[in-house]
This record gives structure tokens, C-alpha cells and sequence, in this order.
């Protein structure tokens, strides 16, 4: 069995896993939540890999995941 990997201070993008652990969801609710628009974050790619902004991510949970949230 892997172990999760742990987000640290320093790591900027993280994967949909790492959100999934963060929401304590899992993948299926991850990308109907993304497909249906609930989950307003862009992605970045970068080559074959999809990422998202860590900080963004922490902001949009503390506001309470609210589907209509912007960056501010």
C-alpha cells in the first residue's frame, strides 16, 4: 500500500488527490463536482499533468466552498 503523499508549506500546485484528501472525498465526487462546475479552481497543466493552485484551493475551503467563489 502507497502512503498519501504529505502537503507541505512549500509545495504551490497539487494534484486532484491531494484535494480529495483535503475535502475528504472521493475521485468520483472530485470530478462530478469539477464537471458540474461546484469546483470553480481553473486547472494548470503542465505537459500530461493537470494542477491546481494550492493557496487557491485552501482560500476557496476556508470560504466555505462556495460554488459562485472568485479569486480575490
Amino acid at each position: 500500500m502507497v502512503k498519501p503523499k504529505q502537503i507541505t508549506a512549500d509545495v504551490l500546485l497539487i494534484d486532484y488527490q491531494a484535494i480529495c484528501r483535503m475535502l475528504g472525498i472521493g475521485s468520483n465526487h472530485f470530478f462530478g463536482m469539477r464537471q458540474t462546475g461546484r469546483f470553480p479552481i481553473k486547472s494548470i497543466r503542465l505537459g500530461r499533468s493537470v494542477r491546481y493552485n494550492r493557496r487557491q484551493v485552501e482560500a476557496w475551503i476556508e470560504a466555505g466552498c462556495p460554488v459562485d467563489w472568485r479569486e480575490r
